[in-house]
């Protein structure tokens, strides 16, 4: 849902840019774990605006949904 700040562009909250220790708090991952997922390509996709680096709110509500599970034999790759 999209609300409108007075005086300016829509607010969409999923586009709301968190740093990299908020994100770890959010998604129970390490810093250092974000960190080396960026290095090789994996995990929630990031901004990098200069030499911050940022997440936007929702790429990580992506990531969490794409790795819900129903039971440990439950492989993802469908929504639940």
């Amino acid at each position: 849902m999209q609300t409108k700040l007075p005086g300016s562009l829509p607010f969409d909250p999923d586009l709301t840019l968190l740093s990299e220790g908020q994100t770890a708090q959010i998604t129970g991952k390490a810093v250092s774990t974000l960190q080396k997922e960026r290095v090789s390509g994996g995990g929630i996709p990031f901004v990098k605006l200069g030499r911050s680096v940022r997440y936007r709110l929702g790429d990580i509500k992506a990531h969490i949904a794409k790795n819900v599970r129903r039971s440990t034999s439950d492989a993802g790759g469908r929504v639940a």
